[in-house]
């Protein structure tokens, strides 16, 4: 747990998660693995990673946050964010929890997804677009 909080090696994270490590142990405050990970570590290939050994990511802490909440708050402002692994962590998150509805990833998705989509069908339709 704590090595995702001060290592910044990727080869390191990688490693230690090949051992699969128990990723649903919690700590006092009842921050778990994965919960770290994404407010520390901001690697694509150590999250993506993560995610693929099936973590229980519906386990909230003291705050009453889970994984999704702290990748929102943390991963998102990081400079190596890649709406792609916010996207597997949302799929795996809605898996395990059927009643999950969050409002701050359904913005981000449409900031992301649909934006693009929109102007990338305009422009194809009309040529090139204006900017203002």
């Amino acid at each position: 747990m704590i090595a995702f909080k001060y290592c910044k090696d990727k080869d390191v994270l990688l490693e230690l998660l090949k051992q699969k490590p128990d990723l649903n142990i919690q700590n006092r405050l009842r921050l778990t693995t994965s919960t770290i990970a994404f407010e520390h570590c901001k690697d694509k290939d150590v999250l993506l990673e993560l995610i693929k050994q099936k973590p229980d990511l519906t386990k909230k802490d003291i705050y009453n946050k889970t994984v999704l909440d702290y990748a929102l708050k943390y991963y998102v402002k990081s400079p190596q964010f890649e709406f792609y692994v916010l996207e597997k962590l949302y799929d795996e998150n809605c898996k395990q929890d059927k009643h999950l509805f969050n409002s701050e990833y359904l913005k981000l998705r449409n900031k992301y997804k649909i934006f693009p989509l929109v102007l990338f069908r305009y422009k194809s339709r009309y040529g090139k677009y204006k900017s203002r």
